[in-house]
């Protein structure tokens, strides 16, 4: 009675009951009492796995399979890391919810030999190789940013490298593989050229100036394309890019030309139809050579303009018979449809007319663009006594059919307004011939700008002429010249274009140069017949 309870402290607190380990057996192993493994590492996507050992072997594991799938010799004290590259992903793709391609590449580092190489896993070649110092380091960290979960790892930006070189002479390298050296197999060239021109694509769009760099860059990247088509591909989007000059096409041209060139050695015999060129290739030589001599004539054309008028060849306005004369008529004929056109021209409803903008110099690029190549093989077999030409590839070079309305008018200004406003150079025909256009679709041209306008001046007209006969000298006297009662097509192919014409005035004028300077080529046959007759005859 009268006692307090007295409160036991010191009770043993319940110890957690801990279950006895559990033994587990090996699933995978590679049993070689001998070997001594030194590292292991794990690769990005948990699949593979590198390890050294004291053999100087580097063994490639597949960790779900439990085998070894590859074997490197001879890599005495190396050390291993990996490498994940994403397929770089065009900018119209981004929306798209495709998952984009990855490739893993296995870096080795051979401290001995003083190499530090790159291969494709699992049975891929080694794709890069460098000399670096023997006293390096190789690190991998393999993770990222601790920290990190599903949601907030969206937000942060930081670009960790998945492998290192720490090198104490040059410092700290970082390892940037491109992901299309993934596709370098002989059996992937197509991919690996299509990677390689969504590369070049990405680089123009990147940038809006020329520079000396963007040009090493796009001649590197042409350059180490393989297959013919791809690399065609690449020019034209170079030659399409507005930013670049005429030079650097140029240069571009040349060099993928030298390429080919170098590459295109022909047999011993010359009749033989084997080329070191594929089929694509020599194509793609042809297309080089005809888009140069393409930027050739623009650049001649640009420096033609910047000239000062040859006045002494321009035709003066005050000398009719100058002017008649280039019409095939008389004087009194002359003055008869002069009084004529003025008529025609002071009745006309000016607000009828079209007129176009009298824009600046046509750019490179709008050049360009209004011109084909058709590429094609010549499949003709030369008589005895000639060089045979099957197999060989001809390039023709084209205005293009389809060329809208106020683009075929700067085009014919380029070429024309200058020749028939200041007298016809005598480079015109020079730079004609040196273009290796089709010279149907050049007088085509001159015809649909001459008529374009509904009212042209009378001292043109002589100007006109001089480039008709200049443009049918080229093609030739014996092709352009008619026999009797018939019409060349040459001088058809006039008729059709005047006759679709609303423009009388030009229409007539046209018309007029075009019976005048046909009758004076074919006097020059018919002289140049009798006097070979007369020849054969004494």
């Amino acid at each position: 009675m009268g006692g307090r309870q007295v409160v036991d402290n010191s009770r043993e607190k319940k110890k957690p009951k801990i279950e006895p380990a559990t033994s587990l057996p090996a699933r995978f192993g590679l049993p070689d009492k001998r070997r001594l493994g030194e590292s292991v590492v794990l690769g990005p996507d948990n699949k593979l796995a590198a390890t050294t050992d004291s053999f100087g072997r580097v063994i490639l594991l597949d960790i779900e399979r439990g085998i070894a799938v590859r074997m490197w010799k001879g890599y005495r004290d190396a050390q291993v890391g990996w490498v994940e590259v994403q397929e770089d992903q065009p900018p119209e793709q981004h929306q798209s919810h495709q998952p984009r391609r990855r490739a893993i590449f296995l870096v080795i580092y051979a401290p001995r030999r003083g190499i530090l190489e790159v291969w494709t896993a699992q049975q891929g070649p080694r794709v890069a190789a460098f000399n670096v110092s023997k006293y390096s380091r190789l690190l991998c960290p393999g993770y990222k940013m601790m920290g990190l979960n599903n949601v907030t790892w969206k937000d942060v930006r930081v670009n960790i490298p998945q492998c290192y070189l720490l090198d104490a002479e040059t410092g700290i390298k970082v390892l940037d593989i491109p992901f299309h050296l993934a596709l370098s197999d002989k059996n992937s060239k197509r991919a690996r050229d299509l990677h390689i021109l969504k590369r070049l694509k990405a680089a123009l769009k990147d940038h809006q100036t020329e520079s000396g760099a963007l040009q090493n860059e796009i001649i590197d990247t042409l350059l180490d394309m393989r297959i013919g088509s791809i690399k065609q591909q690449g020019l034209e989007r170079v030659l399409h890019t507005g930013y670049l000059s005429a030079g650097c096409m140029q240069a571009v041209l040349n060099a993928m030309a030298h390429q080919l060139q170098s590459q295109d050695e022909q047999r011993e015999d010359e009749d033989s139809e084997n080329f070191s060129l594929d089929y694509e290739n020599r194509m793609l030589l042809q297309f080089c050579k005809a888009e140069n001599r393409l930027l050739e004539t623009y650049q001649a054309l640009i420096n033609l303009q910047k000239q000062p008028p040859a006045y002494s060849e321009s035709v003066a306005a005050a000398n009719t018979s100058t002017l008649a004369a280039s019409l095939g008529l008389t004087e009194e004929e002359f003055l008869s449809l002069s009084e004529q056109l003025d008529s025609y021209h002071a009745a006309l409803d000016k607000d009828r007319r079209v007129r176009f903008l009298d824009d600046a110099t046509m750019s490179v690029t709008n050049f360009l663009s209004c011109f084909e190549c058709h590429v094609q093989r010549e499949d003709k077999v030369a008589e005895e006594g000639h060089k045979n030409t099957k197999g060989h590839i001809i390039c023709n070079v084209i205005i293009k059919a389809s060329l809208p309305e106020p683009k075929s008018h700067r085009l014919g200004k380029l070429l024309f307004k200058n020749q028939l406003e200041n007298g016809v150079s005598s480079e015109f025909g020079d730079i004609l011939k040196r273009s290796s256009l089709q010279l149907e679709s050049f007088f085509n041209l001159l015809l649909q700008f001459w008529l374009m306008e509904d009212k042209r001046k009378l001292t043109e007209t002589a100007n006109l002429a001089q480039l008709v006969k200049t443009i049918s000298q080229l093609k030739g006297g014996s092709v352009v010249s008619s026999g009797h009662n018939s019409v060349s097509p040459w001088w058809q192919q006039m008729q059709d274009v005047c006759s679709k014409s609303e423009n009388i005035g030009t229409t007539i004028l046209a018309a007029l140069v075009g019976r005048s300077v046909s009758n004076e080529m074919a006097k020059v046959v018919v002289v140049c017949y009798l006097s070979f007759r007369l020849d054969s005859m004494i």
